[in-house]
């Protein structure tokens, strides 16, 4: 019988996808659509996909300020696309949301991606190691929304934001 496995997806320009399966973490750091559908299709084969987390931020910053970059814009579709194509359920997360499951973060002195990075590495200690720099950021957000995934795939209540790839839901 496969283990039951959940994803969290940072699509960013150097985004990550990270597989929680039982006690195992794995990480993919995002190179191209092939690389990532291929992925995917390994993790689907090994383990019961219960669903995913794709981060799914607004076009525009707090205030209104920056739009997202077209590169990101595209990823974020690759993405989606990925997981409609193997039939796994997935949620459109935005940041604010999954972050609000970490609001014990903290605002301190330290800095979003940093109070990101610390968590992830408090929550998966086996991966600490490769949480541990600013440009780990995207695995570390992937991290804990791979945990939020988890938490929201686990929960037997309904889903109104679910996005069934598979007509269930």
């Amino acid at each position: 019988m496969k283990t039951d496995a959940f994803i969290g997806i940072d699509p960013g320009i150097t985004g990550a996808a990270i597989l929680l399966a039982g006690g195992s973490v794995e990480i993919y750091d995002f190179t191209d659509v092939k690389g990532a559908a291929h992925q995917i299709n390994i993790w689907r084969t090994e383990f019961n996909l219960k669903g995913a987390a794709l981060e799914n931020p607004p076009l525009r910053g707090a205030g209104g300020k920056g739009l997202l970059s077209s590169k990101f814009i595209i990823n974020l579709g690759q993405w989606e696309g990925i997981l409609a194509a193997y039939y796994i359920d997935y949620l459109l997360v935005h940041p604010a949301t999954w972050q609000k499951k970490y609001k014990h973060m903290g605002s301190g002195i330290w800095s979003k991606k940093d109070r990101s990075i610390r968590l992830a590495q408090k929550i998966c200690p086996q991966l600490a190691h490769k949480v541990c720099l600013k440009r780990h950021e995207h695995r570390a957000d992937a991290i804990l929304m791979a945990f939020y995934c988890k938490d929201m795939f686990s929960y037997s209540g309904t889903q109104k934001d679910l996005i069934s790839a598979n007509g269930r839901g």
